[in-house]
């Protein structure tokens, strides 16, 4: 079945100057609500120079941070955003994609979002990522 492309949407935005590495970010506190799953996901916030500059790109949002995803994200849906606006530093490996679900868990759509480029993604539909051979960076930014 084939579907009309609503879940993702390349932005043409500027691209942050600046972010930090993995190793860095590791470093940073993780404020992910559920610690116990650190291993396949985990939440940083953005250092005060690149909040700067995420500020001037969202006014409207108040949570910039970056995030990591490990091999074992389950199939989820997002439970305070229904669109998120990402730039993936790290993609996680050769062939990650992004497969989106409908609510009988049937795959609907899968797709390999470029590195390196500001997009926004669906997140209030159930979706997960496949193919992570290390872990994955973004940064993240909501309201």
């Amino acid at each position: 079945m084939e579907h009309k492309n609503i879940f993702i949407k390349y932005l043409d935005i500027p691209n942050p100057s600046t972010y930090l590495k993995l190793e860095e970010v590791k470093k940073i506190p993780n404020t992910f609500e559920f610690q116990d799953e650190e291993h396949f996901y985990s939440i940083h916030e953005c250092e005060q120079k690149l909040m700067v500059e995420l500020k001037q790109l969202f006014p409207n949002f108040n949570n910039y941070n970056y995030q990591c995803i490990g091999n074992g994200l389950p199939i989820h849906k997002d439970r305070v955003r229904k669109v998120a606006f990402n730039f993936i530093i790290n993609p996680g490996g050769e062939n990650v994609e992004t497969v989106w679900y409908d609510d009988n868990y049937n795959e609907i759509h899968r797709e390999c979002i470029e590195p390196n480029r500001w997009h926004q993604i669906k997140v209030d539909v159930l979706h997960t990522v496949k193919g992570i051979t290390n872990k994955r960076l973004s940064i993240t930014a909501n309201e």
